[in-house]
């Protein structure tokens, strides 16, 4: 009995301190884990605003976008020349609210802070900057729901966001858009381009003043085109370049989308005729040995 004590001690010492360990463990492991603002942009930011309540509300939202899991560094940049440029500070909380939202809806904040960097970079006021983030928001989000579905990694559906955003702001209609990520997630996507490889073709020709539908209708043909491959788009945006920049007004955008279907048409319909000519003459093989058996039977019996 007293030996049975004795383990019974020992164990449940151990039970006691392995709680314990456990215990601190789970109580370290949330402060671990949570991203912190670094002591720079702390500095900065206190540093440049004055007021004290306007200081304390930049950096809570600055953590609280840090937390919500913007990289620090894309929100330091933001901060920086936003400081350096007079934004206030009221403005610069807006812009941190629309970055971690953004992230807080699975969307990449890449697109919303270059938005901010290039409205400094123009001098164009902050309520100007906040209004074009919204935009750039609302245009992330249509194409997220688009997105949704094509079974993805996370960087490749961010990727894809942000391309189907920068197609709708290059022209691209929203309905060619559906019809394109139809094809995409439907039987008849059966190339070798990945979606985002189409999204960049789509956004460059849109970009080029291409027709929405006429882009849509390519956009298709390259997805179900199992020898589509990078290097036709390289070529089909070259020309578009090259007409843009060079002063080639032989072809309009729409010219040159209508000659590239020509000619995807013509290959496969060259391809087709091959086989039916690969067919036929195999028929011919096959008939003109099994005719000339018969009628050289007819022969033979005739006149006999």
């Amino acid at each position: 009995m007293k030996q049975r004590l004795n383990t019974g001690g020992v164990i449940n010492g151990v039970v006691i301190t392995v709680m314990t360990v456990m215990s601190m463990i789970i109580l370290c492991a949330p402060a671990m884990a949570v991203p912190t603002l670094s002591d720079n942009i702390s500095r900065k930011i206190a540093e440049t605003i004055a007021l004290p309540d306007e200081r304390d509300n930049v950096l809570q939202n600055a953590i609280a976008a840090v937390k919500a899991g913007v990289p620090e560094d894309i929100i330091a940049p933001v901060i920086e020349r936003t400081l350096e440029n007079g934004v206030s500070g009221d403005g610069l909380v807006e812009m941190l609210q629309a970055l971690a939202a953004a992230r807080e809806k699975d969307l990449p904040p890449e697109p919303l802070a270059g938005k901010i960097l290039e409205g400094l970079v123009k001098n164009v006021g902050e309520k100007s900057i906040i209004r074009a983030m919204e935009r750039v928001e609302e245009r992330m989000e249509f194409s997220a729901g688009l997105a949704k579905g094509l079974g993805m990694s996370k960087e490749k559906r961010e990727d894809l966001i942000i391309e189907t955003a920068g197609a709708i702001a290059a022209g691209m209609d929203r309905d060619s858009l559906r019809d394109i990520f139809s094809v995409m997630a439907g039987d008849r996507s059966s190339g070798r381009l990945a979606p985002v490889q189409i999204m960049e073709m789509v956004k460059a020709a849109s970009g080029y003043g291409v027709d929405s539908r006429k882009v849509g209708k390519y956009a298709a043909a390259l997805i179900e085109d199992k020898d589509a491959d990078k290097g036709d788009i390289a070529k089909f945006l070259k020309d578009l370049s090259e007409r843009a920049y060079k002063g080639i007004s032989d072809n309009d955008p729409d010219d040159i989308v209508e000659k590239y279907m020509e000619n995807m048409s013509s290959t496969g319909e060259d391809e087709t005729g091959d086989a039916i000519g690969e067919e036929n003459m195999a028929d011919e093989n096959n008939g003109g040995s099994s005719g000339g058996g018969g009628e050289h039977s007819g022969d033979e019996g005739g006149p006999h």
